[in-house]
């Protein structure tokens, strides 16, 4: 006959304080799948809100209006910005596509991570 192993030694399913999975702080912002185009940061959100506006109106064309959004973000001693970005967009062909276009109308953009 075969020993069975110590008791000690048998896999468990029950989880020890020690083994239980800790949950991430939750970040600002809702991370979602795809790609955003940076398009300006601003140091207040007055401007970057007014920045939005402005290119709601001047790429209306480009940009889908709803996908417009300002972004809070806290740099440390680097101080707060706020970023106008645009997305999400399902891949890297869209976003470059609509980037480039941006850029034929002299206005700066960067493709980042959603």
């Amino acid at each position: 006959p075969t020993a069975e192993p110590p008791a000690e030694a048998q896999p468990t399913t029950e989880l020890t304080t020690e083994a239980k999975p800790t949950t991430a702080p939750q970040p600002e912002v809702e991370l979602l799948e795809g790609l955003a185009i940076h398009l300006s940061s601003h140091r207040s959100e007055d401007d970057a809100t007014a920045d939005k506006a402005r290119m709601e109106t001047a790429f209306a064309d480009v940009l889908e209006v709803e996908s417009l959004s300002v972004l809070r973000i806290d740099l440390g001693d680097r101080g707060v910005f706020y970023r106008v970005r645009s997305g999400p967009y399902p891949d890297r062909p869209m976003a470059e596509a609509r980037c480039a276009v941006l850029k034929s109308k002299k206005q700066d953009c960067l493709i980042v991570a959603y």
